[in-house]
């Protein structure tokens, strides 16, 4: 529907799971709320590529943004 789910910055994967579902991703060691720019984007977080060779499969990573995106109104 033209919203952004997930991409990649240099060797991290970037999801947008909106400011509901941060909290919980961000309890993983391995995730931070993004801050390319210099100020951290709320609902935004990227994961370490480290992660996405470990427990959690890719689609795992991906499920909550592609849920998120999924919920907002067409571009």
């Amino acid at each position: 529907n033209g919203n952004m789910c997930c991409g990649i910055i240099k060797d991290e994967l970037v999801l947008r799971v909106g400011k509901e579902n941060s909290p919980q991703l961000l309890e993983d060691d391995r995730v931070r709320v993004m801050n390319f720019t210099g100020k951290p984007m709320t609902g935004f977080v990227m994961v370490e590529a480290g992660a996405l060779q470990e427990d959690k499969g890719l689609f795992e990573w991906l499920e909550p943004a592609i849920t998120f995106a999924s919920s907002l109104p067409p571009k």
